[in-house]
């Protein structure tokens, strides 16, 4: 076949558009790895939070403190921790063990002096609440005893702490970091907790000093 100048040109024109093609996928994936590194190098860059807890006062109450171990933040925004007593309700005899309902009570004042940030680097919240945890084992004792008024039915109960805090990055990006006692946690815990409490005690908060165990009963009664 002769090839012509026509021919020519189109063989041109096509060889031009693979090197087009070729160029666009190279320079994409080019662009794919660089943003990888700085994703990466963002994360590394993340500050490291160490939440710490310890009792104090003969036992009597439970302290926290929350420090940055590694990096750092461009500004703490804020700290905020949520308490929640899990209360099952049991059916407890020799012959079986059922938990019937689990209860998330969201107790205020367990934590009260958290919002008052020391720094960005070391000791960053510290938090020493007199008498809280004595309050808790109190309820917590209660909750024990209260077979013997209702031998059909137990109570136990645990406590939940969580502490959410909400930081912008070096790179003025905001990001909220969960934590539950002392281990990290995700948001999707922390919300399945909140929404849990919510649907038996609505937005209603319960002063650590201000109610019993009867009192709570009594609640969820009267909502039946």
């Amino acid at each position: 076949m002769k090839i012509t100048a026509q021919h020519v040109e189109i063989l041109l024109a096509i060889s031009s558009l693979v090197v087009a093609v070729a160029s666009l996928r190279v320079a994409k994936t080019q662009e794919i790895i660089v943003k990888s590194q700085f994703d990466a190098q963002k994360e590394e860059h993340q500050p490291v939070f160490f939440v710490e807890k310890f009792t104090a006062n003969h036992d009597s109450t439970e302290c926290f403190r929350i420090i940055i171990s590694n990096n750092c933040a461009k500004s703490i925004l804020r700290v905020h921790t949520e308490t929640y007593y899990k209360i099952d309700e049991v059916i407890s005899n020799c012959s079986k063990y059922e938990i019937l309902k689990t209860y998330y009570l969201p107790v205020l004042g367990y934590y009260s002096s958290h919002d008052r940030i020391l720094g960005l680097a070391n000791r960053m919240v510290c938090d020493t609440t007199l008498g809280n945890l004595r309050s808790y084992l109190d309820f917590k004792r209660e909750c024990r005893l209260r077979i013997a008024v209702d031998k059909s039915r137990s109570y136990s109960c645990d406590k939940i702490d969580f502490f959410v805090i909400d930081y912008m990055d070096i790179y003025k990006k905001p990001h909220t970091a969960y934590y539950e006692g002392e281990l990290h946690s995700t948001k999707e815990r922390y919300d399945e907790v909140v929404r849990l409490s919510r649907k038996e005690f609505d937005n209603n908060y319960y002063h650590r000093e201000l109610f019993s165990l009867e009192d709570v009963l009594k609640y969820l009664d009267e909502r039946q």
